[in-house]
């Protein structure tokens, strides 16, 4: 059934290049399997803690922008359990995205990185910093490293820590600040986030324009960013 209920048939056509084929209406879409997930590395900084240096963001070479100098990140401290349950919230966050979240150092393949530990001293910013992440207003930061600083007291909510590190993985999409308090990106409470499908300004504590249009969607964004996956279900069909 097309928009207004009529039946109409739906075909398969296949052109075979160097051919040309006219008289044909149609919307063409790009195979998901076409494209490869983004990549994104939750690193707890096991064991003697992560060193980052200064330079051009590069994940493969712990080199952010965003550091002062040469760094170390404490390990993340808050136990097993802990780390457990903030990686099975990321990858439910993520999962509607073509984001592939992973424990294992993905060494020099390209890829999105958290680090997780310590406290924002570490990397001279102040107290009160919950995470931080580079941002390029808009477009994405290939291979970035963004951080989370675990040890701060606030994220002895697990709710809390998980949603401080979507909203750094956030700003490494391309996602501004919003100004929904039920978006990850968002820094006002509520108690649940997520990346909403709601169009509205961007801002801290109050709306402003966003860096690349007046209005964000994060739920769109992150489809045009790193792309849609969709969840497949036991019938077969996709939840789109």
């Amino acid at each position: 059934l097309d928009g207004s209920g009529k039946l109409v048939r739906v075909a398969v056509l296949q052109v075979l290049a160097p051919a040309t084929v006219t008289g044909i209406v149609a919307t063409l879409t790009p195979s998901l399997t076409a494209l490869p997930p983004r990549l994104l590395y939750l690193n707890r900084c096991a064991i003697v803690g992560c060193q980052v240096f200064r330079g051009i963001d590069d994940s493969r070479s712990n080199r952010s922008s965003i550091v002062p100098g040469t760094r170390t990140i404490a390990p993340f401290d808050r136990g097993e359990p802990a780390f457990n349950a903030l990686v099975a919230c990321m990858r439910a966050q993520f999962q509607r995205y073509n984001v592939d979240i992973t424990t294992v150092d993905p060494g020099n393949t390209a890829h999105f990185e958290m680090m997780l530990g310590g406290l924002p001293s570490a990397i001279d910013f102040e107290q009160g910093v919950l995470g931080v992440a580079p941002w390029a207003g808009g477009p994405l930061i290939p291979n970035a490293i963004a951080f989370t600083f675990a040890a701060q007291p606030f994220h002895d909510d697990p709710f809390e820590l998980c949603v401080t590190t979507a909203h750094e993985a956030g700003h490494l999409m391309g996602l501004d600040r919003q100004f929904i308090a039920a978006d990850h990106m968002s820094y006002l409470g509520a108690p649940e986030k997520s990346f909403v499908d709601a169009t509205a300004s961007c801002g801290e504590y109050s709306p402003r324009p966003c860096t690349f249009g007046r209005t964000q969607n994060t739920h769109q964004r992150l489809r045009f960013t790193v792309g849609p996956r969709p969840l497949v279900f036991g019938d077969g069909f996709e939840n789109v």
